[in-house]
C-alpha cells in the first residue's frame, strides 16, 4: 500500500472541489455590511496574516443575517 499525496485509504485519488463557496452579498450602501465584507476578504486571503477560514465563515454568516430595513 502506498501513501501518495492525494490518495485515500482505498487508493482512489481525491478530486478537487468542483464549486467554490458563494461570495457573500453585502447590502449596497450599508456601512456595516461593507466593513464585514472587507473583513471577510482579509480572512479568506491565504496571503493575509489574518487568514482564518473558520472565522471567514462566521463573518459570512453575519453578513447573511444582518438586517436591513425594507427586506
Amino acid at each position: 500500500m502506498s501513501c501518495e499525496p492525494g490518495s485515500t485509504v482505498e487508493g482512489e485519488k481525491d478530486e478537487a472541489p468542483t464549486s467554490f463557496p458563494p461570495i457573500p452579498r453585502p447590502a449596497r450602501g450599508c456601512d456595516v455590511c461593507g466593513a464585514l465584507f472587507a473583513q471577510w476578504l482579509r480572512l479568506r486571503d491565504p496571503r493575509s496574516d489574518a487568514y482564518d477560514r473558520a472565522e471567514a465563515a462566521a463573518v459570512e454568516r453575519e453578513i447573511q443575517l444582518h438586517p436591513h430595513a425594507g427586506e
